[in-house]
Formats: C-alpha cells, structure tokens, sequence
C-alpha cells in the first residue's frame, strides 16, 4: 500500500515506522477512579477514528469518555497512547500508507492540543501551581512530536510550568539564560541522535540559568539503551512521563531543602558573627 513513487529517507521511515505515534513513551497514570479504563477495543476505535473521512471522529469519541467519568489524563496517557501504538504497528505491516499515519498522528495531537476546547478546561486546571519549570526538547528536529506533548501535559496536569522548544523559537536555548528552569527534558529517538543530546544538553547546561540545572532523557531509544543518561551526560532516564515527573519532583525539592539548609546556616553564621 506504500506509493512506490513516493520515496521516503530511511531515517524518515524509520522513524515512522517505529516511534511515531507509538510506545514514545509509557505513561501509567494511577487514578482513584479505578472503574473508568478504557478497553483494548475503545483505543482500537480510536485509532480507526483517526483514519476515518470524518474530521470530527476522534474529538467525539474522546469527549464521550469524558463524560463516561473516565479522567482527562487518563483519556491521554492511555486512550490516544494505545491507538497511536495501533497505527504503529498498522505502519510496519503495511495496511496504511504514509499520508495515512501522517495524517492519523495529526488529529491525535490535536486531541492533545485542544485539551481545553474539548473538555472546558486544560488538564492542569485543578492543579495549583507549585513553582516547578521544565523545558521540554528533541535531540534531533522531528516532524512528530505526539509523545512530547502528552509528556509536557502529564507534568502539567502535577502543577509543573512546561517550556516547549518548538514554543520557543530558534533561539530557544537563549530563554534557559533568563528563566529558572529546574528540569531539561531531552526525548532521543535513535541512535544516531546521541551526538546530537549529548551536544545540546551541554550546551544547555552552559546556557542555563539555574546551575543545578537537572537533566532527564527519554524517549524510544531509552527503551533500549540502558546506560543512555550516561552516554548524553543526563542525570537520570524515564521510561515513562509519569515515572520521569516523580523522579524530576524528588530530585528539585532535594536541590530546594538543601539550599534552604545552607541559606539558614549562612544566615545563622552572619548572625553570629555580628554579636
């Protein structure tokens, strides 16, 4: 089904074939409404949405979960993650054609996008904000960025203010100069994008405001390469948005307490020595 006059780079192509919409990244959301899930078959409807003439398709279907009482993060982190995993792997048997997925991975990062439209309110509505600032970013310039924005939508649903480089223009790195940011969030697709992180988080680590600037590695390549933090000079690796929002928290609160501990014990030398 793939037009054979339509010549794709290899690198495209593996990358669409492998990490488009797919298993980017594995979210596990642990809501209290254990008794809303949505089904194999709900996600697979989802997915078939997608392909379908009806532009609308997708928004509907997802909006009647919403009103079944199934969580907005939920409706993210598993809904449109399976179905994107269905048009994956529709893509590596050959059952859909580029333009297919191409336009399938379009109306599933609307869904993400419209957040607010669809369901009244963004995801991060009920959240307070707690002081925390990410920036979210690629190794290597990709067309797809479905997994990075159900990522920064995670963080924010946990009060966190998202940075998003394709947000910020081509000087991007330049806003880590002006604006504290506690956390690098850097998505690897492929092997061959390692130079390429490792160049940009030193960069950024120069750049950076904020000395103490944390630094988290993702993406389908860290599925693989289990010493990939190491290789780009990143501080830890997440396998999934919710496991990486855990860790980022624990390790900006254990930076703040240690901080406050030496302003107080600075504070309290001055003191003494003013007596």
């Amino acid at each position: 089904m793939r037009q054979q006059n339509h010549k794709v780079p290899e690198p495209l192509l593996e990358a669409l074939s492998r990490y488009v919409i797919p298993a980017i990244y594995k979210e596990a959301v642990h809501d209290a409404a254990q008794a809303h899930q949505i089904s194999a078959n709900q996600s697979l409807g989802l997915a078939k949405a997608a392909l379908s003439p009806d532009s609308q398709a997708c928004a509907s279907m997802v909006l009647a979960w919403y009103q079944l009482g199934i969580p907005v993060a939920h409706i993210f982190s598993c809904g449109v993650r399976n179905a994107a995993a269905h048009l994956g792997e529709w893509w590596l048997a050959d059952q859909i054609s580029f333009v297919e997925v191409t336009l399938a991975s379009e109306r599933l990062q609307h869904l993400v996008l419209n957040s607010q439209g669809l369901f009244g309110k963004p995801l991060s509505a009920a959240t307070p904000d707690n002081g925390y600032v990410i920036m979210l970013a690629k190794a290597a310039p990709c067309q797809h960025t479905l997994g990075l924005l159900v990522v920064g939508e995670i963080f924010r649903q946990q009060g966190w203010c998202v940075l998003n480089q394709s947000e910020q223009g081509v000087a991007w790195v330049d806003t880590l100069a002006y604006t504290h940011v506690h956390v690098l969030g850097v998505s690897v697709a492929l092997s061959d994008q390692l130079s390429a992180a490792q160049t940009l988080i030193a960069t950024c680590r120069r750049a950076s405001l904020n000395t103490h600037l944390t630094v988290m590695v993702g993406g389908p390549y860290a599925m693989t390469c289990t010493d990939l933090a190491a290789k780009v000079g990143a501080d830890f690796v997440a396998l999934d948005a919710s496991e990486g929002e855990q860790q980022a928290r624990i390790r900006v609160d254990a930076w703040r307490r240690t901080t406050s501990s030496n302003q107080a014990l600075y504070n309290s030398q001055m003191a003494h020595k003013s007596e």
